[in-house]
């Protein structure tokens, strides 16, 4: 194996979050120090960081989502004020019927 494919191996592992302390320190030293290195790094995150935003964009297809049908959903602004508006109006008439009977005279 060539020292440039152990760099490139080591990189790798980095991005996959599995190096060690040690490992980490070692490559950090050699980016700061060396600019192939660096360029290596940092050409390879960018391909690591490609490869995760496609994987995310592939979790949020929406053939894989399961689909919603009009009763699962939560109801929308305007849907929530009519139901408030028709909840007070039928607040209110009880409200009055109540007031009124009491208030009727008696026969």
């Amino acid at each position: 194996m060539t020292e440039e494919t152990d760099w490139q191996a080591l990189i790798q592992k980095h991005l996959d979050g599995l190096t060690s302390d040690r490992e980490s320190a070692t490559l950090s030293d050699e980016i700061v120090k060396d600019a192939t290195i660096r360029a290596e790094y940092l050409r390879a995150a960018r391909v690591h960081g490609a490869l995760g935003d496609e994987t995310l964009a592939l979790d949020l297809d929406p053939i894989t989502e399961p689909k919603k049908d009009a009763a699962s959903r939560p109801a929308t602004r305007p849907h929530q004020i009519a139901a408030a508006l028709f909840g007070g109006a039928l607040i209110k008439l009880v409200g009055v019927g109540v007031a009124w009977s009491i208030n009727a005279p008696k026969s």
